[in-house]
């Protein structure tokens, strides 16, 4: 007799609810407080579910914690696919070089020092010590668009409380007569250090991804001889991928989605800024 196909429901007890009310309350309080403080809000909310998980207190369950992931990967998504629309192309491509060598920074730093750490002075395998370093090299792009966004929305909550009025320190801004409210204090995101930033951090992760996937693919592998020609295309797998990846999207995008964008979104655009970048300013 095959069992019947819906969801139970449990009525939770007030224990849970109110250790859930708690956490989400919490979660928030400590996001503004540090917020206000430090401009780091995203620390309050890592520092609150690690006190409430299973690293310290675990009162939140293994099933709440699964679902809080699955949402905070959704929210990784979109904070992302928002940041990116928020780019600048202009300056993402004349300050290319920059990213570039700051993300290369990045990456080679905590792999270099993982390596002369864990496998020359404390004797660890040298693929161990290289996946430990290629961890570290990952730059949370999540993470440095929620800084940027939490940042302007402090700066521009704390104006308004305080009123127009307010100067700017002339050690801070180079121009005495410009506004205060500038382009770098509304969306630093489209400054040129906002924009090294955030290109340093996607290059960052994509190259940690690319890592990744060939140290899980060497691991997963077994024994395999290194002139095998199993174990070349384990390794170049990941590169192919990503490289085909890479070569695909821009082209689909330029002769797809921009053109479909321009005639069934953009048809009649009205109150736009003219120094408001577009999302096919850059294709």
């Amino acid at each position: 007799m095959s069992s019947a196909r819906f969801s139970p429901y449990h009525e939770p007890g007030l224990n849970q609810l109110a250790i859930l009310a708690s956490f989400l309350f919490l979660l928030n309080a400590a996001r503004i407080a540090l917020d206000w403080l430090f401009y780091a809000g995203m620390v309050g909310e890592m520092a609150t579910g690690a006190i409430y998980g299973t690293p310290l207190l675990a009162l939140l369950t293994d099933d709440w914690q699964a679902t809080f992931r699955v949402l905070g990967d959704v929210g990784l998504l979109l904070i992302v696919f928002e940041g990116g629309l928020t780019i600048h192309p202009t300056l993402l491509l004349s300050n290319l070089p920059l990213s570039l060598a700051a993300a290369l920074t990045g990456i080679v730093t905590p792999i270099a020092l993982s390596i002369l750490l864990l496998h020359l002075a404390f004797g660890y395998p040298l693929l161990q010590a290289f996946a430990a370093g290629a961890a570290l090299s990952s730059t949370s792009l999540g993470t440095a668009f929620v800084a940027f966004r939490n940042a302007t929305e402090t700066a521009r909550a704390r104006r308004a409380s305080t009123g127009s009025g307010r100067t700017t320190p002339a050690s801070l801004n180079p121009k005495p007569d410009a506004p205060t409210d500038s382009l770098a204090a509304r969306q630093p995101i489209q400054t040129r250090l906002g924009t090294v930033l955030v290109s340093a951090s996607l290059i960052d992760d994509v190259v940690a991804l690319v890592m990744l996937g060939i140290i899980t693919s060497l691991s997963g592998a077994g024994t395999l001889n290194v002139k095998d020609t199993t174990f070349s295309w384990v390794v170049a797998r990941p590169l192919v991928a990503s490289v085909a990846l890479a070569a695909l999207v821009p082209v689909l995008g330029h002769y797809v989605l921009v053109p479909a964008y321009r005639k069934f979104v953009c048809t009649a655009p009205r109150d736009v800024d003219a120094n408001q970048p577009r999302l096919h300013d850059g294709l």
